[in-house]
């Protein structure tokens, strides 16, 4: 039972080899360096430095000589969930879209675009410092999912690239 089961491990490791299976999180080299892109949230908000803090995380970035450039529009907004019966809003919900492009180094061309949205909600506590402290909670939860699905059609890009220029570990 036991050599069955080495069996299988090893059949199994040997077809992810064959598919061209890479972890999501392997070394560099492995679907491009993303620590080499650059954030440039177009916005002063607090929203965009969360998002583009949350990239940069993601991509290993903080540091690094940046060559590739992101750039980011965000648009945020707010829409009541619950009403009480006093008609006050019990329960908002943020919605943000992130529209992105990236571009290789001196290019005014992007080489990917894309739009992604995110949604966060919370509840609004009668008390207006909690109810601050509730949304500021749900902005922050809103750009890293945000920051994640932006992350994840990046990394597939990068994947695909490596791919068709044929560099190992791709």
């Amino acid at each position: 039972m036991r050599r069955f089961a080495i069996l299988v491990l090893f059949a199994a490791s040997a077809a992810l080899q064959g598919c061209g299976f890479t972890p999501l999180y392997a070394a560099p080299g492995a679907g491009g360096d993303l620590r080499s892109i650059a954030i440039e949230a177009r916005g002063q908000t607090r929203f965009d430095h969360l998002l583009e803090q949350a990239l940069l995380d993601r991509f290993g970035a903080h540091g690094q000589e940046a060559r590739s450039r992101l750039e980011l529009q965000t648009r945020i907004g707010s829409t009541r969930l619950g009403v009480g019966a006093d008609n006050v809003a019990s329960r908002n919900i943020l919605r943000a879209r992130v529209r992105y492009a990236l571009y290789e180094p001196g290019g005014t061309r992007p080489v990917l675009t894309g739009t992604a949205t995110a949604e966060a909600p919370f509840d609004l506590p009668g008390d207006p410092y909690a109810a601050a402290a509730a949304q500021r909670e749900a902005e922050q939860r809103l750009a890293e999912d945000a920051a994640q699905r932006v992350a994840l059609q990046v990394m597939r890009h990068a994947g695909r690239s490596a791919r068709s220029a044929g560099r190992p570990g791709a």
